[in-house]
């Protein structure tokens, strides 16, 4: 199978709650909150799980990110989870001049943390026996 058909695979499982092997599972969540952050930034990537009732996926990515090594990162999903939570309690606040700089800030960390392939690597390592 190649990567992308396994991301796809894994992503499929834990939209569904398939019965999986976990690391499958894992991978999916990792996946689905990476492709927010891509896709929004971090930041609004969180906001958007949030708005939309899905921020059972932020713990799921984290604890997959957990699993597979990558504690940097997961650290800096949980730190700017609870800013977002701190900046935007209802999701509707305004935010102020700093708490943009931070926004950006968080989303330029997850970028440079990512962009070397990190979480497209963990596909090599599930295909390995």
């Amino acid at each position: 199978m190649d990567d992308f058909a396994l991301q796809q695979a894994c992503i499929d499982a834990y939209l569904s709650g398939a019965d999986a092997r976990h690391e499958n599972l894992a991978y999916g969540a990792v996946l689905m909150l990476g492709g927010m952050a891509d896709n929004g930034g971090l930041v609004g990537g969180i906001g958007e799980l949030h708005i939309t009732d899905s921020p059972r996926v932020i713990a799921d990515g984290v604890a997959g990110l957990r699993r597979f090594v990558l504690t940097d990162v997961a650290d800096l999903v949980e730190r700017a989870a609870a800013e977002y939570r701190r900046m935007r309690p209802t999701g509707e606040e305004e935010i102020s001049a700093e708490d943009e700089a931070l926004w950006e800030k968080l989303d330029e960390e997850w970028f440079r943390l990512t962009e070397n392939g990190r979480i497209d690597a963990i596909a090599v390592t599930l295909q390995q026996p």
